[in-house]
């Protein structure tokens, strides 16, 4: 009886521990809006009081994950907007970029006042409202099957090239889903595209059905040249591959007069489509 007892005690804590964590909310002070983004001063909820985020040690991979957590597609620059009241929550946020909410990035102590920092540093975020088209141009057809381009991004009304650096083809697999294509075959160098360079340093883990969701460095914020622009190729549809496993060959003969012989042979594979 004991032993059931603890085990039940056990398991209740067990469930206690997982459920534990809720994110704490945020908002946006001073909010407005246009047709594509939504601005305003970051907030964090603690402790039944709205409090402000300080700019020391921030980064566009914590704006990120603010935007995401308010229900916004991305991030597209974070800057100071003005100050908000009293307190401050939060200073030194530090995101990678995958975590679920703001306040499970590294951080000083949620809820400790921040005393060092004035509202002269105030996180101020602009997030994306709508998702960022793709293309692609100078548009070729190098087999029946296939597609390819220079890939374009639209943002801010023009569009851009996306270089290289960090691209992969878990990357070029999700642009051309974007695209409409069935699969991605492969990426590589294809030729220069036109001003302007809108991203650079993209992160895909496959989870993500656009690419704009993909961690990347900001918009506009790049190393790089046009002699790096992203070329993708893309399959337009199911491809077809046969695996031969296995031969048998045997000899058949024929009724015919002269008694002749001939070799057979039987095959064993598999059908693969992707």
């Amino acid at each position: 009886m004991y032993r059931c007892l603890m085990g039940i005690m056990f398991l209740i804590w067990k469930v206690q521990c997982v459920q534990r964590h809720r994110p704490a909310p945020l908002r946006l002070l001073h909010k407005t809006s246009s047709q594509s983004s939504v601005k305003g001063i970051l907030q964090i909820y603690y402790n039944g009081v709205w409090g402000t985020i300080c700019l020391d040690g921030w980064s566009f991979a914590s704006a990120t994950i603010a935007c995401k957590q308010l229900g916004y597609q991305f991030a597209v620059m974070s800057k100071h907007l003005g100050q908000g009241p009293d307190p401050i929550w939060l200073v030194n946020v530090k995101c990678n970029g995958d975590e679920p909410s703001l306040d499970q990035c590294h951080h000083n102590r949620l809820g400790r006042l921040q005393y060092y920092c004035s509202h002269s540093k105030d996180v101020g975020i602009v997030c994306n409202t709508k998702t960022a088209p793709l293309r692609l141009i100078n548009k070729t057809k190098p087999a029946s099957s296939l597609v390819q381009g220079i890939l374009q991004i639209y943002y801010n009304a023009s569009w851009g090239t996306i270089c290289d650096g960090g691209w992969s083809w878990t990357a070029t697999n999700i642009a051309c889903k974007q695209l409409g294509y069935h699969s991605a075959a492969t990426f590589k160098y294809l030729g220069k595209g036109p001003d302007p360079i809108w991203l650079d340093g993209l992160k895909c883990n496959g989870n993500e059905s656009l690419l704009d969701q993909c961690q990347h460095r900001g918009w506009g914020i790049h190393n790089c040249t046009h002699r790096q622009d992203v070329g993708i190729i893309c399959n337009t549809s199911k491809r077809l591959l046969i695996l031969i496993l296995d031969v048998q060959y045997f000899n058949a003969t024929s009724n015919r007069k002269g008694h002749s012989e001939s070799t057979k042979a039987h095959f064993k594979g598999l059908v693969i489509f992707w």
